[in-house]
């Protein structure tokens, strides 16, 4: 099955936060109990890693993930860049590597300096 497209606009500076609920071709949710995610945000394919995202299973049974950009991992994004990300589940009971998500992301650029 191919990555879903999902093109992402986010605040640079700011917390960009997401849930993602994982199911079966049919809707069933799927179990995760076990796997493990990684997203990675570079200018293209083979560019060098710029940051990543960070992920909560928040119901594990119910296939449902958070992902999340932290407000300093935005802060390495240059505003008004076009740059290419893709997330992956990490099947631990099948061995699989999954590619769910993949697009665009662009962090616009803020008036109002951000407080770390």
């Amino acid at each position: 099955m191919a990555a879903a497209k999902h093109n992402i606009i986010l605040g640079r500076g700011e917390d960009y936060v997401a849930t993602l609920a994982i199911k079966t071709e049919d809707g069933q949710p799927v179990n995760i109990t076990d796997d493990a995610f990684k997203g990675q945000i570079r200018r293209g394919a083979g560019k060098p890693l710029i940051t990543s995202f960070v992920f909560t299973i928040t119901d594990d049974v119910g296939g449902v993930v958070e992902i999340k950009l932290p407000l300093v991992n935005s802060l390495e994004l240059d505003p008004n860049v076009t740059y290419q990300y893709d997330i992956f589940r990490y099947d631990d009971e099948e061995g699989d590597n999954i590619r769910l998500l993949s697009g665009s992301l662009i962090a616009e650029g803020n008036i109002t300096e951000p407080t770390t």
